[in-house]
């Protein structure tokens, strides 16, 4: 996606025609063609760094995943020895710790339409969430009633763009509120 650029213009000469005003577009257009080349650079550097790094580490990964899969089978061969006693996990004089826990509790819902009914059919109506929230989108679409519902309020800005011939971003040269 395109960036938009926002350019702080200190004290520079106004154009003086339809000419100039054309060629300092044309020369926008170059820079701004520069400085897609430069990000296209940057991005295949780090694409490059990334699979660097992914081809030095996924042997380590398999590694450690082996490691772990070691320590795994001798703590489930040695279980009943390990967890006498009540104990859950295990210290080992390095200091390292491996054990056993439950994972917190999840719920999950197949067919969420047939167990609404069921819950509802049965006024178990605590285990049913209601979620209210205002849409916007009908908001934005109706303009009569920007200024009639307590509480909300439209923007928008007016903004002043240049395109440069054949590019797809626009420059971002200011921007004001506008009121709605």
């Amino acid at each position: 996606m395109p960036r938009k650029s926002v350019i702080k213009v200190a004290s520079v000469p106004a154009v003086q025609n339809d000419a100039e005003a054309s060629a300092a577009m044309a020369q926008m257009g170059n820079i701004q063609r520069t400085l897609a080349d430069l990000d296209l650079q940057f991005d295949r550097m780090v694409a490059d760094a990334q699979a660097s790094r992914e081809a030095r580490a996924a042997p380590l990964r398999d590694q450690l995943l082996a490691l772990a899969h070691s320590v795994a089978a001798y703590a489930e061969a040695n279980r009943r020895a390990l967890t006498a006693n009540g104990r859950k996990s295990v210290v080992l004089p390095d200091g390292s710790v491996f054990g056993w826990r439950f994972t917190p509790p999840k719920v999950t819902v197949a067919k969420a339409g047939e167990v609404i009914a069921w819950l509802k059919a049965r006024r178990l109506k605590r285990f049913i969430r209601i979620k209210e929230e205002v849409n916007k989108e009908a908001i934005l679409a109706e303009p009569d009633f920007w200024g009639t519902i307590p509480g909300v309020s439209v923007s928008r800005r007016e903004e002043f763009y240049i395109r440069p011939l054949a590019l797809e971003s626009d420059i971002l040269v200011r921007s004001r509120k506008a009121s709605a």
